[in-house]
C-alpha cells in the first residue's frame, strides 16, 4: 500500500491497534464522531477564533466564545454521534451525554478565554506544515500546528473528563512530530512544546487547567522517524497488527469498531 502523505494522527492510530488503522485509513470505513471529539472540537474552534482575533489586536469574549461553541455544538452534533469513554462509563444516554458535552463545550471555550488565552502571544494559528519526502522519511510528512506562541513554541489544546498524566507532554509522538514540523519551516527548534489540557469530568463539573511543558531533542526526533519509518514498512506490506486484547483502546468504550472487529469480542455501543 502506497502512501501519499503520513500524518502525527495516523501515526498515533497505527501504533495504537494497526486493525483500527486499518478500517480507518485503507477501508475507508468514516464512523460518527465520539461525543469527546465533538466537545474537542468545538473547543478548538473557539480557541482558534479567539487566537486569530489577538493577532489583528482584539480577542473574543467569554459570552462569545459561549455563543459561538453553541453554534458550532449545534453543527456538529445534528451530524450523528456516539457515545464513548467517560460517559458510556458512567452510563449516560444519547440525550444525557449530549447535554453535558453542550455544557462542557460552552464552559471550557470561556474559561480558555479567561484564563488560558491571556498568557499566549499568537503569531501564527492552523499552521499546515508538509515535509517533502527525503532519505529520513519516504513520504511527506503532514503536521498541523494549532498555535505559535510569539514565533518560538507550538501550544496545543486538549479537553479530557479526567486529570493527564504528568508524563503526557514528554511521552506524546504528536508533540515529536510537531517539533520536526517546526524546525522544518522555521529553521530553528523550538523554544519549548505546551499542551493546555482542560479538564472537566462528567460528575463534579469543576474546570481545571493542566500546562505541560516539554522539549525535544535531536535524539526523540530520530527516535520518532525510526518509529515512522518502521509503521511505514508495515503499512507497505499491509500488515496491520491488532492492539493486544488487554489494550485499553481495545474495549468498546473507546474503539467504534469493536463491535464489527474480528479480534475483539463485539459488544454494542449506544449511538444518538
Amino acid at each position: 500500500m502506497k502512501l501519499d502523505h503520513y500524518s502525527a494522527s495516523q501515526h498515533g492510530m497505527i501504533y495504537r491497534c494497526g486493525e483500527q488503522y486499518r478500517r480507518r485509513y485503507v477501508c475507508g470505513d468514516k464512523l460518527p464522531p465520539a461525543i469527546i471529539m465533538i466537545r474537542g472540537r468545538v473547543v478548538h474552534a473557539t480557541v482558534e477564533a479567539n487566537m486569530i482575533a489577538k493577532m489583528d489586536g482584539g480577542g473574543i469574549s467569554a459570552d462569545e466564545a459561549k455563543d459561538m461553541a453553541a453554534d458550532v455544538f449545534k453543527a456538529e452534533a445534528t451530524q450523528g454521534f456516539v457515545i464513548d469513554g467517560p460517559y458510556l462509563e458512567a452510563g449516560f444516554t444519547p440525550k444525557q451525554a449530549e447535554a453535558h458535552v453542550y455544557d462542557d463545550a460552552i464552559h471550557l471555550s470561556a474559561y480558555h478565554v479567561e484564563h488560558v488565552a491571556p498568557s499566549i502571544e499568537p503569531t501564527a494559528v492552523e499552521v499546515r506544515i508538509e515535509i517533502k519526502p527525503s532519505e529520513a522519511l519516504p513520504v511527506t510528512f503532514v503536521s498541523i500546528l494549532d498555535i505559535i506562541h510569539d514565533g518560538r513554541a507550538p501550544i496545543d489544546t486538549k479537553t479530557k473528563a479526567k486529570a493527564p498524566d504528568a508524563e503526557d507532554a514528554n511521552d506524546s509522538e504528536q508533540l515529536s512530530g510537531q517539533s520536526l514540523a517546526f524546525r522544518a519551516r522555521y529553521h530553528k527548534p523550538e523554544d519549548f512544546l505546551r499542551l493546555d489540557v482542560l479538564v472537566r469530568t462528567p460528575k463534579a463539573r469543576k474546570i481545571t487547567k493542566y500546562p505541560l511543558k516539554t522539549t525535544r531533542s535531536l535524539d526523540d526526533l530520530a527516535v520518532f522517524v525510526f518509529r515512522a519509518n518502521a509503521a511505514l514498512q508495515l503499512i507497505d506490506k499491509e500488515i496491520f497488527l491488532p492492539a493486544s486484547p488487554d489494550a485499553w483502546v481495545c474495549n468498546p468504550v473507546w474503539c467504534g469498531y469493536y463491535d464489527s472487529c474480528p479480534y475483539a469480542r463485539g459488544r454494542k455501543r449506544p449511538t444518538s
